[in-house]
Order: structure tokens, then sequence, then C-alpha cells
């Protein structure tokens, strides 16, 4: 399949909400039940029975050796990853329950019914293949016993990959090297050039960007006590959502969409719910279902009727264009498609209506040592991705200068836009709380994380947490406190 074909059919497939992201199944025995475990290894069985005919093999790959494994395995994972990521976007339970698996494979069967098997097999094998050319890429080589067991990178697999490894070998991407009576394998010169290609089709379909997503919804799906570590790790940020209520113009009796309410901070901490009023209404949306779900907790304990709180994108508003006069953000902008997004709340905001944003912004870590020394693990990786013009910043993902979201209202075609530009306090308590909240909590640096194996990951985050405790006591904690910038933006509708 040609790469501008294999792009088409993975976007549609994204597209349509399947995913391809076993990684999700990580530590699943304990929301699948053991019977669906069982109904899913049944369907994958029945679903390659039925469609992987002589026909489709020939078709799909010609003479190319093919083994009886991934068939059933692909489908198998493909269920099981577009179940789970069903339940954390749509439903408040983690657990994982026979509905999530039957619209999983729903929506295969119809991908299959529209592009055939042969193509779901191409896709699974593109990202899998992905996964193990980065394992080589990073390393340069790995023992053969490691690569087949899959425990550097892809750790939640229990079959062997030795059936990969000798596709990698058969079509020249691959090699074996003998050292010190060690078997290693190593990506060829021509597997370097098929694993950058790779990476440049899932970044132009919008994979990796998904991948990066699904991360940090997955983190926030289990953050359990996100309120106090965040105010441990931001201690004027309460003020700060006030103030921003204050600045963006929210009066009573209006009809307001909150972007990106988390758990509820801003829609009931700072005042939102309490300004519009009952004679008013808040739509309150996260694209994480289980800050959803604790957020509809809050709002049953406060009996804020007015209130409605939905799972959904920014990108994707679920709304009638024209149906609010007001839409807002805090902290939740540098997680969106920004022009996109931008796009949707224009939409749905009425004429003369307004879009306000408080959002964090890049910031020289020149500027404080101890953050430029903390956070050297990610950045190290920044720097051999794209040169040391990225030793000044911090690579949190898809924030921007001021200067380029003003630029971007403004091709949005919002008016008489304003702005400030406020600080926020950054209190770096103990490695715990940073590790907890800015790596594995809200998602600072995944961009980074994400494109190094599983186990090169891991060894990261622990290596910060290693580094700050020695930093803890190298610093005091009025050491510990720094000062990064915040943009308060307001742009309106024209009539």
């Amino acid at each position: 399949m040609a790469n501008k074909d294999i792009k088409r059919v993975l976007v549609d497939f994204l597209q349509r909400g399947l995913v391809i992201s076993p990684w999700l199944m990580m530590n699943s025995e304990s929301r699948f039940d053991v019977d669906l475990f069982t109904l899913v290894d049944q369907i994958a069985s029945n679903t390659v029975d039925l469609n992987w005919t002589e026909e489709e093999k020939i078709e799909a790959f010609g003479a190319f050796p093919l083994s009886e494994r991934v068939p059933k395995t692909a489908v198998y994972e493909i269920i099981a990853s577009t179940a789970l990521s069903i339940a954390h976007y749509k439903f408040a339970d983690f657990d994982i329950y026979h509905e999530q698996i039957l619209e999983a494979v729903g929506l295969l069967n119809q991908f299959i019914a529209d592009y055939g098997f042969g193509n779901v097999l191409k896709l699974y094998g593109l990202v899998t293949s992905f996964e193990n050319a980065q394992v080589l890429h990073y390393y340069g080589k790995i023992p053969e016993k490691t690569f087949n067991l899959g425990s550097w990178h892809r750790p939640w697999v229990d079959y062997s990959l030795s059936d990969e490894l000798f596709w990698g070998i058969f079509s020249g991407n691959y090699q074996i090297e003998i050292h010190d009576s060690t078997r290693f394998v190593s990506l060829t010169d021509r597997g370097e050039r098929v694993y950058l290609e790779d990476i440049n089709i899932l970044n132009e379909c919008g994979y990796l960007t998904r991948r990066v997503r699904q991360l940090q919804i997955h983190n926030f799906t289990f953050y359990q006590n996100y309120t106090e570590v965040a105010n441990e790790f931001w201690p004027n940020m309460t003020q700060l959502r006030k103030d921003f209520l204050t600045w963006s113009g929210v009066h009573p009796g209006m009809r307001v969409l909150e972007l990106g309410c988390a758990n509820g901070l801003f829609t009931f901490d700072a005042g939102l719910a309490e300004l519009v009023g009952e004679k008013g209404q808040v739509v309150a949306i996260d694209p994480s279902m289980g800050m959803v779900y604790r957020a509809n907790k809050r709002q049953d304990e406060l009996g804020a009727h007015w209130v409605t709180i939905i799972q959904a994108a920014a990108e994707h508003l679920p709304f009638e264009s024209d149906s609010f006069d007001a839409v807002v953000a805090f902290n939740s902008l540098h997680f969106m498609d920004l022009p996109q997004a931008l796009q949707e709340v224009m939409r749905v905001i009425r004429p003369e209506g307004f879009f306000a944003t408080a959002h964090p912004l890049k910031f020289n870590m020149a500027e404080n040592k101890l953050v430029q020394e903390w956070m050297e693990p990610i950045t190290r990786l920044a720097k051999s991705r794209i040169g040391n013009n990225s030793k000044n910043q911090v690579p949190i993902d898809n924030q921007k200068s001021p200067e380029e979201i003003l630029a971007d209202f403004v091709s949005a075609g919002y008016l008489h836009i304003k702005q400030l530009l406020p600080k926020a306090v950054n209190f770096f308590k103990d490695p715990e709380t940073v590790v907890k909240h800015v790596i594995r909590g809200v998602g600072w640096m995944q961009e980074e994380l994400s494109m190094v194996p599983w186990k090169a990951r891991e060894d990261i985050i622990n290596e910060v947490f290693e580094l700050g405790k020695t930093l803890c006591k190298k610093y005091s904690p009025e050491e510990r406190i720094f000062l990064s910038p915040l943009q308060m933006i307001k742009g309106t509708k024209s009539c």
C-alpha cells in the first residue's frame, strides 16, 4: 500500500474512534472481568476465521511470510484497547463492561467491511513496527531475549515477539549482532530509514498526537486527589481563578460554556456557577470521564441544578451554533488543537459573545536554576530531538508564546482582543508532588516522553524523581518557589 493510501486509511480508522493502543491494557486485569477476556478472545478468533481468507492474504501481503498469531492478536488488542478508550472517554465507571466490548466490535467490523481485513493488519503492523523500531533506535541494540519478551518497549504483551523479529530480519530492517557471546537485535540502515518514514506517517495522520492525548486523559482519569496536589503545586492558583473570572466579564444570567473543567475547580471553587446563578446556565465539559465523574459528584453535593457537566472535547463541541453567551477556559488551552478549538468556540458563541481563557505559556528555564536542573533529564531529550535551541524552553506540550496565541485568535476572526500577562506561583515542594502532578498528572513534557520506549520513559521519570530528592536538600523551600508566565486573553464574535 502506498504511503498516501495508508495515511488515508489510518486517518479514517482514528476518526471512527478505533485505537491501536495496547499500552492502555496495562494492569487491565482489574478492570476486565475474566469472562470478558474470554469473550474478546472468542470474538477475535471468529473475526479471523471469517475475514482472513487466502484471497485477502494474497491481496494484502502477496508472498510475504505471515504469522498465525498476529491476525488474532491484532483483533484482540484493537477491540480491548478501543473498549478501554471508550470507557475512559464516555463512562464514569473505570471497569470495562459488555457494552463497551460490543461497541468496539461494531466499530471494527464496520471498518473491516469498508477497508478489508488486510488493512487492519497493515495498520496494526505499522504501529507495532514503530514500537519495535523505537526501542532499537533509542538504545542502538538490545538483547534478543529482551526484544522477544517486549519488556523494554511493549511490557503489556504476554506472548513472544520472535515472529516479529523474524519479519524484521526478513524485510531487511533488523539484524542480529553477537557481542560477548550474547545475541543482540539492532536496526539496519534500511530499518533506520523505515523508522523515520513510519514516524512521518504516524505524525501526519495524527496518531502520535492522539497517543499523547490518550496518555494525558488516561492519567487524568485515574488522578484521584487532583485538587489537593494542584493547590500545593500552584499555591496562588485559587486567587488567579477568581481574578480571571472577574476579568472575563461573565455576569449573572448568562449561558456559559466552560472548556476543560477537570473536577470543578473553576466551576465551583472559583465561583463560576455561583456568579452565573440559577437564572443562567453553566455547561462544563472535559475530555476525561474520570474528571467529569468527580465534577458531577460535586455538583450533586452542592445542588447546582443549573450546571450541566458532560464529557466532550473543545475541538468537537456537541452544541448548536450561536448557543452560548460566553465560553471560558482556565488552564486547559494548551491541551487543545488550538486552531480547531478556536473555530468550534467561534461557532457556538452568539453574536457579540466572547471567549476568555487563562493558560500557561513557555518560560525561560535559564531564569530558574532549580527547574533547569530538575527537568534536565527530559530537556535532554528535547535537545537530542531538535537541537540545543530547546535549552531555554520547558517543552510543555502545545504551549505557545503570547504573540502566537494572539495571532491564532486574530486568524480565527475574533475581535476586540485584549490580554493580561499575570504570573503563577509554582512550588516544587517535593519529588512526589512534582512527578505526580507535573509529569504523571497534567502531563507536561509528554510529547518528549512519548517518543522514547516504555522502559526509557519510566527510567527518565524515575531519574527526575531521584534528582528531585537531591535538589530538595540543596535548595531551601523559598528557593523552590518561582513564577511562571500566564496569559489571559479575550476576544468577541462579530454581530
